[in-house]
């Protein structure tokens, strides 16, 4: 009993003490030095996830835009490049997107470039957006089918002496 006796004599300030005599329990420097370092791994992670969702999102407006680029490019090879030259058009079916296209002189006889730019309009990521591609095409005035728009013409009696 007097075991238990003396136990219930200790006072709250001896239980923060061990047996050697030194306190127990962190002080409030430690606190303050680790909430620091905490907040400064958490600032650091949160940067570290910004700059992930910002490489995510550049990367899928400019695949976007590449496709849409192609797509363009291809549209217009298969009309025969009859619509050139065009100036900030609306996509078809999207309305944030504008697109461009010229025909270029190039190196090689008998050939053209082809240049045909896409770009999304409004936010803050528009520069992201923006993709250009130039293809080597056979000039227009060398491909079946497709009508001169010079100013010189043959006349009826001559393309039919033509035939």
């Amino acid at each position: 009993m007097a075991a238990s006796r003396q136990h219930s004599n200790v006072t709250s300030s001896d239980h923060l003490t061990s047996s050697g005599g030194r306190r127990v329990g962190l002080s409030l420097l430690e606190v303050v030095l680790a909430v620091a370092i905490l907040t400064g791994a958490l600032a650091a992670l949160g940067h570290q996830a910004s700059v992930g969702i910002n490489a995510a999102l550049r990367s899928e407006l400019s695949t976007e835009a590449a496709l849409r680029c192609q797509t363009q490019l291809e549209l217009l090879q298969a009309e025969g490049l009859r619509r050139l030259p065009v100036t900030d058009q609306v996509l078809p079916g999207r309305n944030d997107w504008r697109w461009s296209a010229e025909l270029l002189p190039s190196d090689f006889e008998g050939l053209q470039l082809l240049r045909v730019s896409v770009y999304r309009v409004g936010g803050r990521q528009e520069r992201w957006s923006r993709w250009t591609l130039v293809r080597l095409v056979r000039a227009p005035e060398k491909i079946p089918g497709v009508r001169q728009t010079s100013s010189i013409r043959k006349t009826s009696s001559e393309s039919r002496k033509s035939r």
